[in-house]
């Protein structure tokens, strides 16, 4: 296992981050497909446009450049690790 330290700029405190080795079953579940279970299908969808929503508003409030462009794909980050947590661990309902 190791552990780091990672300070939060903002309040100074101090998060204390252990990792471990993945195992094998830790790899087989991250890179395996996961067929949406139940209501997943229906979070999967509620996600995206929760993102489409806020893409659109930041867009329209936000110059063409460079800068906009990484916004978006931090986005598309964002959705995509929404969804495969979702996908990995279930809905959280």
């Amino acid at each position: 296992m190791i552990h780091f330290n990672q300070t939060n700029n903002n309040a100074g405190d101090v998060i204390n981050m252990a990792f471990t080795k993945p195992t094998a079953q830790d790899l087989t579940n991250r890179f395996s497909y996961h067929p949406p279970q139940g209501n997943q299908a229906a979070t999967y969808e509620y996600v995206r446009s929760k993102v489409l929503e806020l893409a659109t508003r930041l867009v329209e409030c936000t110059p063409c450049c460079p800068e906009q462009s990484r916004m978006l794909n931090a986005l598309d980050d964002v959705m995509f690790l929404a969804n495969a947590s979702i996908a990995r661990h279930g809905d959280g309902k």
